[in-house]
């Protein structure tokens, strides 16, 4: 009776031990996504599609404009997306919660806040199935605004760099680490190229002078590879077969 009775204790023992080794792991993990939607400053949602009725934390109540006060519902947050946007976010949330679709989604859509500001969000989630029965539908909410307008800034850029340079007389065009990249059609017209394809890479290499041409492409190596201006001086083949001197500069262009 004694060792059955102190049997029984280490046993309560052991899975109270268990227990706690549990719940500490369970705060662990906890602690660890917290820390990552912090850092990625992503509020969390969720909704019973039966019901309609949501839950939000503090993040995605700053995020979308909602008072603390104010019962979560997803109604609520799906009318603080832009009308044109709406469609698109059902359909993808239509796609995850689908039996035979893919439980996940992600989209980006933009919302007006409750102090009418206009927000760029990206959202992604997944559907919860219990068997055949969707029973919940998780999510996070980012705000990519500033990231989209600098895509926006950056397409505009490259409009205006493109409308003048379609436009110019002179013969532009740009390289890269795999050589032309892009010609104008002043440039294309010259050489009597009818697309890029006929001056990419180092095609372009083969209108150049034969007595110039080993000359001209170590000199643009080399400034390619030091990072540095590029001139030079050469004799490029026009599209009747006359070679013309030409002046070429180029300024080299830095990334991230």
């Amino acid at each position: 009776l004694i060792e059955r009775v102190r049997r029984a204790g280490e046993d309560a023992r052991r899975r109270e031990l268990k227990a706690r080794e549990a719940e500490t792991a369970g705060l662990a993990q906890r602690g660890l996504l917290e820390a990552a939607l912090e850092s990625v400053d992503a509020g969390v949602h969720s909704f019973d599609p039966a019901t309609g009725k949501a839950q939000w934390d503090e993040r995605l109540r700053t995020l979308f404009g909602f008072a603390r006060d104010q019962p979560a519902d997803h109604a609520a947050l799906l009318a603080r997306i832009l009308a044109d946007d709406r469609a698109r976010v059902e359909t993808a949330i239509a796609g995850a919660t689908s039996v035979g679709g893919s439980h996940r989604y992600s989209v980006e859509y933009r919302i007006t806040r409750g102090d009418g500001h206009v927000r760029w969000i990206s959202s992604t989630g997944f559907a919860v199935f219990q068997g055949n029965q969707l029973v919940r539908v998780v999510g996070t909410a980012r705000d990519v605004t500033e990231r989209r307008h600098v895509e926006a800034a950056l397409r505009d850029s490259e409009q205006r760099f493109a409308t003048l340079a379609e436009g110019s007389p002179m013969l532009l065009w740009v390289t890269g680490p795999q050589g032309a990249e892009f010609v104008n059609h002043a440039y294309l017209d010259f050489v009597g190229a009818e697309s890029d394809r006929e001056v990419c890479g180092y095609e372009w290499s083969r209108y150049v002078h034969p007595d110039d041409r080993e000359e001209h492409l170590n000199t643009y190596r080399r400034a390619f590879a030091e990072q540095t201006r590029f001139t030079a001086e050469f004799r490029f083949r026009r599209h009747d077969g006359e070679y013309r001197w030409m002046r070429s500069d180029a300024t080299p262009r830095f990334g991230d």
